[in-house]
């Protein structure tokens, strides 16, 4: 497979998936496997923005949400995740997980309660009724994150199907082969914005950010901890314009590929506050030439009475 393979920063307040405490990877012994499922959002550090985020039938996803507001207390905060406006995910009241869900997310829903400002949450066990926008709602801060969510058929499940086509009525004495995934050691992960930039890489399930690309030193980062569990999210932090696009994941040997395509929309807030700043520098333009006008009359009055 033809791949132009080329990785951001890390921050010290990470918002969406954020590690402020480093988690340490299990030891894995020869014996151990490493099965993933490939979830693999981008998690990002912005109020006002949209995410797109691909996963499989089975499988997990990260849905990030963080808040920027450092005064905060944990007490005084309180999230509402909404699936489609309505379906109650998970909410935190006071600091508190709240009892009050959906059935539909009972026992599904892991929030990372180790991370200061860190709302995210883990969806397992998809299925397709959990695509849809998924929005998570900050009070009192009023920050909001939208993450739209599509579902696709597993492609393991996809060719088990084919292989069940193509050996219907035969005897299989042979051991089933491919049930385990591979080593994390034998895994690389290579990240790229558009096709060509390095974005993040793990070369046999370590960090590699040698040849990382400068936009985005000190603004990427992942999750080690999860990497045993198949998990080789991104998190994205201090968004600008440029970092909108189409975010790819390749997986080797596997040859496993998953798109994210990052929207970044403008804060409505400051929208707001820029318009208001626009009205205000209008306004004074029109006092300063009301001014001068009266004061051009004012000058012709005089010179009329001389």
């Amino acid at each position: 497979m033809g791949y132009n393979l080329e990785p951001q920063p890390r921050t010290d307040e990470p918002a969406c998936l954020a590690g402020q405490q480093s988690l340490s990877l299990p030891e894995i012994t020869p014996q151990r496997e490493l099965r993933h499922k490939l979830p693999l959002p981008v998690l990002i550090n912005k109020v006002s923005l949209e995410v797109t985020v691909e996963a499989v039938i089975g499988g997990f996803v990260v849905l990030p949400c963080s808040s920027t507001k450092h005064h905060l207390k944990p007490q005084d905060i309180e999230v509402f995740w909404r699936h489609n406006d309505s379906k109650i995910v998970f909410d935190i009241i006071k600091g508190k997980h709240s009892e009050t869900q959906d059935p539909q997310y009972k026992n599904r829903v892991e929030p990372f309660t180790n991370l200061r400002r860190n709302y995210s949450i883990k969806l397992t066990d998809l299925t397709q009724a959990d695509a849809g926008k998924y929005i998570c709602y900050i009070t009192p801060s009023n920050e909001q994150e939208t993450v739209q969510m599509i579902i696709k058929e597993s492609t393991a499940e996809t060719g088990n199907k084919s292989s069940d086509q193509e050996n219907q009525g035969e005897d299989s004495g042979a051991d089933n082969v491919g049930k385990s995934g591979p080593l994390l050691w034998d895994i690389n992960v290579h990240w790229r914005q558009n096709g060509s930039k390095i974005v993040y890489d793990i070369v046999e399930g370590k960090d590699s950010i040698a040849e990382q690309n400068q936009r985005y030193k000190n603004r990427a980062e992942t999750f080690p901890e999860e990497y045993e569990g198949g998990n080789f999210s991104l998190k994205i932090t201090s968004l600008t314009h440029a970092d909108a696009g189409k975010y790819n994941c390749l997986i080797t040997p596997s040859d496993e590929q998953k798109t994210v395509e990052l929207i970044i929309k403008e804060n409505e807030r400051e929208k707001t506050d820029n318009e208001w700043l626009s009205l205000y520098w209008v306004y004074i333009a029109v006092l300063l030439i009301v001014l001068l006008i009266a004061c051009f009359i004012t000058y012709l009055c005089c010179r009329k009475k001389r």
